[in-house]
């Protein structure tokens, strides 16, 4: 091995780096979507009639309704960790 090999943050204090893996605001994105999607998945019938209720007198959501709201709100909470995670960097 003719050259040295340091990790991540040791170059980081080492060359004085201070480049980050992603920005502040997609972090607070990824948050509130993760948050938005575990809702989703734990209250699904609240979250479908969020706006909704109004508009029907017995609101009741079947059970495949309440599954492809748990499916969504699961896709959700994975986008916001994908976000938070930095993957949304190699995007752009």
């Amino acid at each position: 091995m003719a050259q040295e090999r340091y990790s991540y943050a040791l170059c980081r204090i080492i060359y004085d780096n201070p480049q980050t893996i992603s920005k502040w605001y997609l972090n607070i994105l990824g948050l509130i979507l993760y948050v938005l999607g575990i809702i989703c998945v734990m209250y699904p019938e609240e979250c479908y009639f969020f706006l909704r209720k109004w508009q029907y007198k017995n609101g009741e959501l079947s059970t495949l309704g309440r599954l492809w709201q748990q499916i969504g709100g699961g896709i959700i909470a994975a986008t916001g960790i994908f976000i938070m995670g930095g993957m949304a960097m190699f995007l752009v």
